[in-house]
């Protein structure tokens, strides 16, 4: 567990928005939120708790050959249709705009996930570079 040290803006009513106030926040290393997420991934099994200190969820891979499905058609009139359907396992960690990782599963439940990480204070991933930063790439690990 890595602890960083964030700035943010006081409330209105404490002080001027120019004024920061910092805060100490413990980042967990990613390589133990990828051994976390892996574990869940491997159990199968739809999972919401709290880990290293931070809200977490993980939501197993959905696949069904037959699923109903509403549409309009160009009438605008509402038909239940039967189609296949599928989304991938994915797995959260962290707070939007504070600092986010999320590792889904695109290629399907046996491939390799897909990991994009959001830290807007710096935070520096030495132990996996190849990792995206916020707004910066999204990569498939090895």
């Amino acid at each position: 567990m890595n602890t960083i040290q964030i700035s943010i803006p006081q409330p209105k009513p404490v002080a001027p928005l120019e004024t920061l106030l910092s805060v100490p926040v413990a980042i967990p290393a990613l390589a133990d939120v990828i051994q976390f997420a892996k574990a869940l991934h491997v159990a199968g099994q739809p999972w919401e708790g709290t880990v290293f200190g931070w809200p977490a969820d993980y939501t197993p891979e959905i696949k069904e050959e037959n699923a109903l499905f509403e549409e309009y058609d160009e009438n605008g009139t509402v038909q239940t249709v039967l189609a296949p359907r599928w989304s991938p396992a994915i797995f959260c960690i962290g707070i939007n705009d504070l600092w986010f990782v999320s590792l889904t599963w695109e290629l399907g439940a046996d491939a390799e996930p897909w990991v994009y990480c959001e830290d807007d204070y710096g935070y520096d991933f030495d132990e996996a570079p190849q990792i995206a930063l916020a707004k910066a790439r999204l990569h498939a690990l090895p």
